[in-house]
């Protein structure tokens, strides 16, 4: 039960989402035409495209942070706390004459497996704040590639011409049609390929043309590796709300154990296997984490 349900593929799959992600929430802002002269009929289609693009931009600065870096301190956090009070339980069964602990000694446990407890229920409260902003932005960027998929109604029954030209220009928008220069998970330099980039310009498109065909190409790309990063997500929110209780049994069966099996249940957790699954896991967050650095990726 002290064995860290969280994998490290959940934490290196969570990260490579994330950047995906970052990928396309980058070009929707920064490559993503701003509209100026627009025909009246489109101008709701402008404000629509405002807000898919302020969503992709808290993706950047809030919830690509918060997926890549405060969710995986969360088991650096955890880590010390456990590693000690673990250390110092075993301390105590150590000095136990004859294997029986006195009253003192069965105090200061319980008050190390409730410091245990504590932790685990800060680090589920960071971890829930997180996941529910993050299920928020999933809620909108649905919302976002529904409402522009309504758009394209719109510009079809308005302007075939327009309609045509999104369709041509996403036609060309399919494998590798962007380059990125990764600076980390949330900091990406993207370029369309300059291959794509000279087929759209020769079917010389409007600026709203344009901006609704990037957005709409972007917003689905996001959505795919949406889905991509729920699956260990969720693992995150899972660990220490299953930790939290089996700590609380823990708790609760040393209250209720007897003096001849109050030991034994400690000795069931198999401690020594606990501190090194969680000090791997730890050791391998930090590695994880986001560093500063450069490569160039297509997509």
């Amino acid at each position: 039960m002290n064995k860290p349900s969280l994998s490290t593929s959940d934490v290196k799959d969570t990260i490579s989402a994330a950047q995906q992600i970052s990928n396309y929430a980058q070009a929707a802002v920064t490559l993503v035409p701003n509209l100026t002269d627009i025909p009246q009929w489109y101008k709701q289609i402008s404000v629509d495209i405002t807000t898919t693009k302020d969503h992709a931009q808290n993706w950047l600065d809030v919830l690509c942070p918060d997926a890549t870096l405060h969710l995986p301190r969360t088991i650096t956090a955890f880590n010390p706390t456990f590693q000690s009070n673990i250390s110092k339980i075993q301390s105590i069964l150590s000095s136990a004459e004859n294997g029986n602990v006195s009253a003192e000694q069965k105090t200061q446990i319980n008050n190390l497996f409730d410091s245990i407890l504590s932790a685990l229920k800060v680090q589920q409260n960071v971890t829930d704040s997180i996941t529910k902003k993050l299920k928020d932005f999933i809620v909108k960027a649905n919302a976002d590639q529904a409402t522009l998929s309504n758009d394209l109604n719109t510009i079809k029954s308005n302007d075939q011409v327009d309609a045509d030209g999104i369709l041509a220009i996403q036609s060309v928008m399919t494998d590798h049609f962007m380059n990125n220069t990764i600076l980390g998970p949330c900091n990406v330099i993207v370029s369309l390929d300059i291959n794509v980039s000279i087929k759209i310009n020769q079917i010389n498109s409007k600026p709203h043309v344009l901006a609704y065909a990037f957005i709409s190409q972007f917003v689905d790309h996001m959505i795919s590796n949406i889905k991509a990063i729920q699956v260990p997500l969720q693992s995150f929110y899972d660990l220490w709300n299953t930790m939290i209780l089996d700590y609380q049994t823990v708790i609760e069966d040393l209250n209720s154990a007897s003096a001849d099996d109050y030991v034994n249940v400690i000795e069931s957790l198999d401690l020594n296997q606990a501190k090194k699954d969680w000090q791997a896991l730890a050791d391998f967050v930090k590695q994880s984490l986001p560093q500063e650095g450069h490569s160039i990726i297509n997509n």
